[in-house]
């Protein structure tokens, strides 16, 4: 059997990534009993790397073992993985390498379209394009059915009203889920807003550091953001712990944007 090391779900021999993880799986099952994955890298030198500096940083569990597709999992102790996260995020940003970091990390701080939200763009032009292209069909074959201008002869302008038709009832279909997901998305907006000024209101952000006892200006500019991220989302959870993910990573991420910032004048 096999097992996903993130989810611990359990797997056929010959299935080689977690369906829902998207990380490789591994074949011992004492590997994922205490363990937590950190990174995923593409050798087992850039594994061994990242180990000798965890364990230069105190971090002793940590472990490099294959997995399937010739990636490898680094692995640490689920105690010791909060602060192998900050260490190693720290780490891998700074590295003057040819490898991008992100290359490395599970999406942890997966996040909500807010203040862009493509997905509505993307909606408006589709809706826009099909009625538009259906109303001309539509006009330009009914005109040469009543043989007003003769664009399309005989059966063929038929058709095309026909296909007007199809094209112009998708636009509109099109329109009512945009404005399905305007509603959705002015709830969601009011949601993060509501809880984005209850954090402010809570936790001011000019006394982030004294808040808790750290100085942004002698850590390691690749790793301040994950730092403050990880602070914040415990902060804002206090509101409410069971609270969407990806809601309280997006005003975690508004806030530490904000704290850099004002680290920055």
């Amino acid at each position: 059997m096999a097992w996903c090391p993130k989810c611990k779900e359990e797997y056929e021999d010959h299935v080689e990534m977690c369906a829902d993880c998207h990380v490789p799986l591994v074949h011992e099952i004492k590997d994922i009993e205490t363990d937590r994955l950190l990174i995923v890298v593409k050798s087992e030198e850039e594994g061994e790397r990242a180990l000798e500096f965890l364990e230069y940083s105190g971090i002793k569990t940590a472990s490099v073992i294959e997995s399937s597709g010739n990636e490898f999992l680094v692995n640490v102790h689920q105690d010791d993985w909060e602060e192998a996260s900050r260490l190693i995020r720290g780490f891998l940003i700074g590295e003057k390498e040819e490898v991008e970091a992100e290359d490395y990390f599970i999406d942890e701080y997966a996040m909500l379209e807010i203040e862009d939200n493509r997905e509505l763009t993307e909606m408006k032009s589709s809706y826009q394009a099909l009625l538009g292209i259906g109303l001309f069909m539509f006009a330009i074959g009914l005109v040469s059915a009543l043989g007003i201008i003769r664009v399309f002869a005989g059966n063929m302008a038929y058709i095309i009203v026909f296909l007007g038709a199809v094209f112009a009832l998708a636009g509109i279909f099109s329109k009512k889920k945009m404005d399905e997901k305007k509603v959705e998305h002015a709830k969601l907006r009011k949601q993060y807003d509501d809880l984005y000024y209850w954090y402010l209101d809570k936790y001011p952000l000019n006394r982030f550091e004294s808040r808790h006892k750290i100085q942004l200006d002698e850590i390691d500019e690749g790793a301040k953001y994950f730092i403050l991220m990880d602070l914040i989302v415990k902060e804002v959870k206090t509101n409410d712990q069971n609270a969407e993910e990806k809601m309280v990573n997006t005003v975690a991420d508004k806030a530490a944007q904000e704290i850099l910032a004002l680290s920055h004048h």
